[in-house]
């Protein structure tokens, strides 16, 4: 055997295993400076800390932090002055103390708010250590805490110094005669006042805490988003006009300026009226394109509307078909009949071809007796069968009135075009045009043979 001295339960482990006691080592000594780099950042977050605390110190608005749970961590010096306390009163208390009992609902609100978003315009009514009321304005913010935990940093403001010029706000907010209204930044409704109301026909409980974009008509939605996007980005004043949906399901035009008060999270919006004033817009610019006899479509009208739908066509790639109709006979009627007559054989005209078509198609009166409609479609019709129901849909509206003459007929011209086709809207007319006035040169030796 060996010398029993040499012997030992714990060998050496350096001998044994020197990669591994190597390891070890390397490791302890990392450990040894993830410690000393931990110690530091704390330091340093502490110094951090320390410094913006003296900062609030010496701001001119009432600050205080305090934990999720209420719990007070932090009061400046102007809020410890006005309110009354000392720093030791606030410790192991919550924020609820310092609060009127009639603003604890309120509270409770408010906090649940802050579980979900980050900032919020808040105004409480305090109660000072001499039990004395303090009304105040301000904001709740989350904060992270030198812990890293979630705490709330509120900064308000001594309202009572303007409670006065609060009043007159009021008094304004109410007699005002436009229409205004606050939001908060998400857009949802905080206030609204009673020329609101009657406008619109909404009582202010049915807007608060609704979006804003609820009420929008759907077309406006892009354009009002956009606006909202604008203020969002620190636009501090826009100006726009929507639709607005009443009580009752209409809808009023609105034209809106917003202003942004980013620092409390609000924006506020001046509002006007102007239904009147668009639909007079509308109807001067119906009459502008549409035929005073017929209420069809002008020429003017039609050549607008009749270019949207090539362009419809073109992205859906689909056909796009005019047809050109031309009333026969109507100087004859005029000349032994009247003009009376002649203008009532053009308003059932235009009645049997706007009864002939889709909502979606374009129909107007171009021209004295001359008539037009544009349309798109998946496949061509049988075009002369469409000249034929034209012509069988006139001898059927003998049976809905009484001619003292006979009906007059259309004499018809179609164009047509398809992805690819180069044709602009004058070279279709133009088409048309040959193809109608050949139709009625065959009717005129017809009658005359």
């Amino acid at each position: 055997m060996g010398n029993p001295e040499s012997f030992s339960l714990f060998p050496d482990t350096k001998k044994l295993f020197p990669r591994l006691t190597g390891s070890v080592s390397s490791c302890m000594m990392a450990s040894q400076e993830m410690r000393a780099e931990i110690k530091m950042n704390h330091e340093k977050t502490l110094h951090h800390e320390e410094e913006r605390l003296q900062l609030l110190d010496t701001m001119q608005e009432l600050v205080c932090i305090f934990q999720m749970s209420g719990n007070f961590v932090y009061a400046n010096r102007l809020w410890l002055q006005e309110l009354g306390y000392a720093i030791e009163d606030l410790r192991g208390n919550a924020f609820p103390l310092v609060l009127d009992r009639q603003e604890l609902s309120k509270w409770k609100k408010i906090k649940q708010r802050l579980k979900s978003e980050s900032f919020a315009y808040v105004t409480f009514t305090f109660r000072t250590k001499k039990n004395e009321s303090l009304y105040v304005c301000g904001s709740l913010t989350l904060i992270s805490g030198a812990d890293g935990m979630p705490q709330v940093m509120g900064v308000f403001h001594n309202a009572a110094v303007f409670l006065s010029e609060r009043r007159d706000w009021e008094r304004f907010f109410s007699l005002a005669g436009d229409l205004l209204c606050v939001f908060d930044m998400k857009g949802r409704f905080c206030r609204v006042n009673p020329a609101f109301e009657s406008v619109l026909g909404y009582t202010e409980e049915d807007l608060i805490g609704r979006p804003l974009m609820g009420y929008i008509h759907s077309d406006d939605w892009i354009s009002t988003k956009k606006k909202y996007s604008q203020i969002l980005k620190g636009q501090l004043q826009t100006t726009f006009e929507n639709r607005f949906r009443c009580m009752d399901g209409t809808y009023k035009w609105l034209s809106l300026t917003a202003y942004a008060f980013l620092s409390e999270g609000v924006f506020y919006v001046v509002a006007q009226d102007i239904t009147e004033e668009r639909n007079a817009k509308e109807r001067l610019k119906q009459m502008a394109f549409t035929d005073d006899l017929t209420s069809l479509l002008n020429r003017r009208g039609f050549y607008f509307f009749a270019n949207k739908l090539v362009q419809l066509a073109v992205r859906e790639k689909k056909y796009f078909l005019l047809m050109l109709a031309d009333l026969d006979a109507l100087k004859a009627i005029n000349d032994q009949y009247g003009h009376s007559e002649g203008d009532a054989a053009l308003v059932r005209s235009a009645w049997i071809l706007k009864g002939r078509f889709r909502v979606s198609d374009i129909v107007g009166r171009i021209g004295g007796d001359e008539f037009a409609a544009a349309l798109i479609l998946d496949e061509l019709p049988d075009l002369q069968k469409l000249g034929q129901e034209l012509d069988r849909l006139v001898q059927e509206s003998r049976l809905l009135d009484a001619f003292p003459y006979e009906p007059p007929t259309f004499s018809i011209g179609f164009s047509y075009a398809h992805i690819g086709h180069r044709l602009t809207l004058e070279d279709m007319f133009e088409e048309a045009d040959r193809m109608m006035y050949q139709e009625k040169s065959t009717k005129q030796r017809l009658r005359t043979a």
